[in-house]
């Protein structure tokens, strides 16, 4: 090899090295930045956590009350459909009537003191329009309680989900997934 080859060859060596240098530092530089912002958005998590374990706690709660209370609508407006299209008394029908009254009332009033008690301090706009809108067919009536009552459970779902980071959109609502979603 002349000397004219051999220094070609040094040169393209620290080309090489050159160039390898570059990309070896510009790769530590990206994944440097990426974890660093991995730990931001972790940290961003942990940081948000006893508050989102209270907003997961108050809507679980919310959601469970909203679903008996707007049962117990449903029914009452059965049995009374049923009492009305009876011939004669029907004291025992009667009766229980007025027991899922006072226990919707209950509910209901249990309802409205949650929503605009300790869940308006952790709700998102979305989820306060939903409890709004069923508190309002709560205490004026509405002709669909259970579809409000789903409506507001998958807005509270949504809520919790994008908090979390989690895709829940389509995974039912039952209590053992929320469960999950508080450990």
């Amino acid at each position: 090899m002349t000397e004219s080859g051999a220094r070609l060859v040094d040169a393209l060596c620290k080309i090489v090295a050159t160039i390898g240098l570059l990309v070896g530092g510009g790769w530590s530089l990206y994944t440097y930045f990426n974890a660093r912002a991995a730990e931001a958005r972790t940290a961003t998590i942990e940081a948000k956590k006893p508050f989102l374990a209270k907003r997961l706690e108050a809507y679980s709660n919310a959601v469970d009350l909203s679903a008996r209370t707007a049962r117990g609508m449903s029914d009452l407006r059965i049995e009374e459909d049923v009492l009305a299209h009876r011939t004669g008394g029907d004291h025992g029908l009667r009766s229980q009537i007025k027991r899922d009254e006072h226990q919707f009332e209950v509910d209901s009033r249990r309802f409205s003191e949650l929503i605009f008690g300790s869940m308006a301090l952790v709700q998102d706009k979305s989820v306060e329009q939903a409890a709004l809108a069923l508190d309002d067919c709560f205490r004026n009536g509405c002709r669909s309680p259970l579809r409000l009552a789903e409506e507001f459970t998958h807005t509270c779902r949504d809520s919790v989900g994008s908090e979390w980071q989690v895709n829940v959109s389509d995974s039912p609502v039952t209590k053992e997934n929320l469960d999950k979603l508080r450990q």
